[in-house]
């Protein structure tokens, strides 16, 4: 699970929204609760194919492997077993959602490495993604909702 300091600016968003939706500037945001929601988005985004494929497709590694491939059938099927073969992840500690292993299976150890650094670089950033776009969506459920009351 993320240290409150990687998400700072999230975390800033999200105690924000909460004063508005209170109402309330003397209401504290629940940091904990706040830091397993955010890693929630994150774990689903790293189980989620799409998030493994788009992760895989713009590794160097896959790229290099890609090229040297004839057509795009075989780029495809490429693609695919490495999202489903060699891109994993599990929970570390039965039963603890909050701790995983990833790994990521290459010819070499530092191809394995590398690429493993970036798929969780790009499922990270897409994880973000999430999170801002659920804020924005409930900052505007929360306005359309006052709108609604004020009528």
């Amino acid at each position: 699970m993320p240290e409150p300091n990687q998400l700072e600016n999230y975390l800033d968003i999200e105690e924000s929204y909460h004063r508005y939706a209170m109402l309330d500037s003397n209401t504290t945001l629940d940091t904990q609760k706040a830091l397993e929601e955010a890693f929630t988005i994150f774990s689903t985004s790293l189980f989620a194919t799409d998030a493994k494929l788009d992760a895989i497709r713009n590794s160097t590694y896959y790229q290099a492997l890609a090229q040297n491939l004839g057509d795009e059938t075989e780029q495809l099927s490429l693609l695919n077993n490495m999202a489903s073969r060699d891109l994993s992840a599990s929970e570390a500690i039965k039963g603890n959602r909050f701790i995983y292993n990833a790994q990521f299976t290459a010819k070499t150890r530092a191809d394995a490495r590398q690429t493993l650094v970036e798929a969780l670089a790009i499922i990270n950033s897409k994880a973000l993604d999430l999170l801002y776009e659920r804020q924005e969506n409930r900052i505007k459920n929360r306005i359309l909702a006052l709108e609604t009351q004020s009528l």
